[in-house]
């Protein structure tokens, strides 16, 4: 009987505690309807779920992005249901909206009323943890003044010194005979390698041939964050889909090896004994690693604000430069607009005042990011009742009311595809159309308002350097890619699934029968090697020892002053280190040379250098009909005084 009691009181306590629970939901709801109304604010449109809790949209936009096409999957419901529309993300109410009003109102005039989203800052913590990107308040503060000194002016230019060396092995991979390569991968590697430069104070090298398996680490890296954009796309639901991925785990493993081993030895190297003798007046270059280092000293907490900067700097950049030269091979005119304005830079040195004041470069880096932007969508949560100034009514002109706890996810694709802004050629790549453009709301690739991303002017110039190195060294980009458009693969970020399939082609790719070609020597190593094709001739210099025996590796440096570039060639057989050698380079039997992978052709074609060949205006040899006739070989002063010692 006391049993049965005790049974009746937990029952009737259950009840009352749930009739409270919904009298004070019912209270809070009249509440904000009042305080909607008194502002003026109506509902938005709502998407028309078949299912509970946002599953039938959650697999709809799964399914989006195996097909490669998720964001247009949202535009078509923008077009569907209007700029602003609400939806239930797993219990979740999340607005919707490309409205430029709205971007304005919760990037910055009312910034302090939204948050990072708690949802998805869970779904993605076993990878990125807590970092600059999740946090708010102080902490987000406190991280964004750790890492603003890498962006100072100062840093910037350091940083296009630096940057060099990464371009140069970057043109140094790629084929210069017409073969087919995927810019993509390569891109990726070079970002890799730089960023790891500035943010861990020495690269991985990923370009050069070391003990370092960067192809291994790219591969977690990317797994990782194909799964936590998975997971951050199903929120609350990521367990029904996700429950289990052994791979996933362990690709963030591999990563998070990665930057423990340079969080260990920063923390060494910064511990406070060591701090105390360090001379403060001599410059030197900010490492974000060993800054955050002398504050942070949590292995772990570090570990997660490094790679916190470290995903976008790898990324971001190298996937807005894939793109870009995604697009230039679909439209080749636009790569000669290029090619032109670099060339008449001459021998300027790219500082960044030279850099800036290319708008054309600049116009074609932004017409990609508007067409195939890495992120298409940035959301937050709204930390206390708040207001959308549009997106409200049948017309989506009146307010919107957002409570506490609301998700606002501002889509920035929408509106990059969107024809009232763009016109009726929106879907065209034409970067003429930001001549004399203002920027709006309406377009925001790095955000705005506190939180915009502070690597902006980095990006930008790193790009454009980039773009102006490989358009001076091919005179033009052809597409190898059987898919004319552009298929996506989101992972974290969005990127091209098929890669950028280019060839690319030197300005003096298309000379192929040189008549001959000597080698000058000093001692027992050979300094230059000469070749000539017709009446003109190209002078290269050897930097080190080479022997006559087949598979001999030359190292040819172009004339200095004339491209900073340098290449590898091999003659695949014994090659004459006489005064001259008779019929064509290729001689008897039709030699191979091989020009970073390229290799002759069928007709005994070479596919020489980067299109960086030097017509020398003086005293040229000449050489009879026959094989037999002396030709007047050039002093070691007379070729040191053209190519440079």
């Amino acid at each position: 009987m006391q049993l049965y009691n005790a049974s009746i009181v937990i029952i009737v306590v259950i009840l009352l505690s749930l009739v409270q629970y919904l009298y004070k939901k019912w209270i809070e709801s009249r509440a904000l309807r009042a305080a909607a109304l008194e502002r003026g604010c109506q509902k938005p449109h709502k998407y028309p779920h078949k299912l509970p809790y946002g599953i039938d949209l959650l697999r709809a936009r799964l399914s989006a992005i195996k097909a490669g096409r998720y964001n247009r999957l949202y535009l078509e419901h923008f077009q569907q249901y209007g700029k602003t529309w609400e939806e239930n993300l797993a219990g979740t109410s999340v607005i919707n909206s490309m409205e430029a009003a709205n971007f304005q109102q919760v990037a910055a005039l009312s910034f302090q009323h939204y948050g990072k989203l708690s949802m998805r800052n869970k779904a993605l913590s076993p990878f990125l943890g807590n970092g600059i990107f999740s946090q708010d308040g102080a902490q987000w503060k406190h991280s964004r003044d750790l890492i603003k000194p890498l962006f100072t002016r100062a840093e910037l230019s350091n940083d296009v010194e630096s940057f060099k060396i990464y371009v140069d092995r970057f043109l140094g991979q790629i084929p210069c005979d017409g073969t087919t390569v995927d810019l993509q991968p390569l891109l990726l590697k070079l970002f890799l390698d730089s960023s790891t430069e500035f943010i861990f104070g020495e690269s991985v090298n990923s370009l050069l041939d070391t003990p370092f398996d960067s192809q291994e680490f790219l591969d977690a890296f990317g797994q990782a964050l194909l799964g936590a954009g998975r997971r951050a796309q199903a929120g609350k639901l990521r367990f029904i889909f996700m429950s289990s991925d052994k791979k996933w785990k362990s690709s963030c493993e591999k990563v998070h090896a990665f930057i423990d081993r340079h969080v260990a030895r920063a923390l060494a190297e910064t511990r406070p004994s060591d701090n105390s003798r360090s001379d403060n007046s001599t410059p030197h270059r900010y490492v974000l690693i060993n800054e955050m280092a002398k504050q942070i000293r949590d292995p772990i907490a570090l570990r997660f604000q490094v790679l916190n900067v470290f995903f976008p700097a790898r990324d971001s950049t190298g996937i807005a430069l894939s793109n870009a030269l995604f697009n230039l091979a679909r439209n080749p005119s636009i790569w000669t607009e290029l090619r032109e304005q670099a060339l008449a830079l001459g021998d300027q040195p790219l500082t960044i005042e030279v850099l800036k004041a290319l708008p054309l470069f600049k116009y074609v880096l932004f017409e990609s990011l508007r067409l195939q932007g890495p992120s298409g969508r940035i959301a937050r949560t709204a930390i206390q009742n708040t207001v959308l100034p549009c997106g409200g009514g049948s017309d989506g002109a009146a307010p919107v009311f957002v409570p506490k706890g609301t998700i606002v996810a501002l889509n920035t694709y929408g509106p990059n595809h969107w024809k009232d802004n763009w016109g009726d050629d929106v879907e065209e790549f034409r970067p003429s159309r930001w001549i004399g453009r203002k920027f709006q709301w309406d377009w925001t690739p790095f955000f705005g308002g506190p939180r915009i991303c502070p690597a902006q002017q980095q990006v930008l110039t790193q790009a454009v350097y980039l773009l102006v190195r490989i358009v001076t060294a091919y005179e033009r980009i052809e597409n190898r890619d059987p898919s004319i458009k552009y298929v996506e693969m989101t992972k974290m970020l969005t990127e091209s699934r098929n890669g950028v399939k280019v060839a690319l082609f030197p300005e003096y790719q298309h000379l192929t029968y040189l008549n001959c070609f000597r080698t000058l020597s000093k001692g027992n190593s050979t300094i230059a090697l000469i070749l000539y094709e017709d009446d003109k001739e190209l002078l290269y210099m050897v930097p080190h020892e080479c022997t006559d025996e087949a598979e001999a590796p030359l190292q040819i440096t172009s004339n200095p002053n004339v491209s900073k570039m340098t290449h590898s060639l091999r003659i695949h057989q014994h090659w004459n280190h006489s005064r001259r050698s008779k019929g064509t380079l290729f001689g008897q039997g039709r030699s191979k040379i091989d020009c970073s992978g390229g290799e002759a052709d069928e007709a005994g074609r070479a596919k020489l250098g980067m299109g960086v060949r030097r017509q020398v205006d003086r005293k040229r040899e000449t050489f009879a009909d026959s094989g037999d006739r002396e030709a007047t070989k050039p002093t070691l002063a007379e070729v040191l005084d053209v190519v440079g010692d």
